[in-house]
C-alpha cells in the first residue's frame, strides 16, 4: 500500500514585518497565534477559518477581543502569506 499523499498542507510566507509584530506580543498571545497557524496550515480551506475583510484584500481571525491575525492566500502556490498580527486599529486603520 502506498502512503497517503500529504494533502491539506499549506506553506507559510512569513515576512519580517510580521515577525517583528509577533515578537512584540506577550507569550500567551504568541501561543494563541501559534495554535491558529497550526490550524491554518492543515486546513482544507484556510479562507474558511477567517473572514474576508472588505474593502481590504485579506482575511482575518480574531485572536482575542483586541488582536487580529490578518493573512492572504495564494491558492495556486498553496501559500498563506501572513500580513499582520496586531490590534484592530493597526489591522484596519481605524477603531
Amino acid at each position: 500500500m502506498s502512503p497517503l499523499p500529504d494533502i491539506n498542507k499549506w506553506a507559510l510566507d512569513v515576512p519580517t514585518n510580521f515577525i517583528r509584530l509577533y515578537k512584540k506580543k506577550e507569550k500567551k498571545l504568541q501561543s494563541k497565534v501559534d495554535s491558529i497557524l497550526a490550524e491554518l496550515i492543515v486546513s482544507e480551506n484556510p479562507l474558511a477559518v477567517g473572514s474576508k475583510k472588505k474593502p481590504f484584500d485579506f482575511w482575518a481571525i480574531d485572536i482575542d477581543r483586541s488582536n487580529r491575525l490578518a493573512y492572504r492566500i495564494d491558492a495556486q502556490e498553496r501559500t498563506i502569506r501572513l500580513y499582520k498580527v496586531c490590534d484592530h486599529k493597526q489591522v484596519y486603520g481605524k477603531d
